[in-house]
């Protein structure tokens, strides 16, 4: 598979057809869920961030299971209504 960024790779996952299983989604919210606490547990990582479009479907219900605000992260910033680059809250450096 081609990528946008040009690069070929062997995978290619379509989150969009989550869309249409509810018990696909509710199963690969619950794996990345686990894998996502396991992996911030130590690190002190106290909210989760996704970059728009795909990756935004699911953010808020992994958030949501492992109970951490979550802020979607803008290619570019928006010039009308809640304007930049991050939606949902603030991020501070660190």
């Amino acid at each position: 598979f081609k990528l946008k960024s040009g690069v070929t790779s062997p995978y290619y996952i379509d989150l969009t057809w989550l869309l249409s299983s509810p018990e696909d989604f509710e199963r690969v919210v619950n794996v990345v869920a686990e894998e996502i606490k396991a992996f911030s547990s130590s690190r002190g990582i106290d909210k989760l961030a996704s970059i728009e479009l795909k990756g935004a479907l699911l953010l808020p219900s992994i958030a949501s299971k492992l109970r951490m605000p979550c802020v979607v992260v803008r290619k570019e910033s928006k010039a009308y209504g809640l304007t930049g680059r991050i939606a949902g809250g603030e991020v501070k450096e660190g």
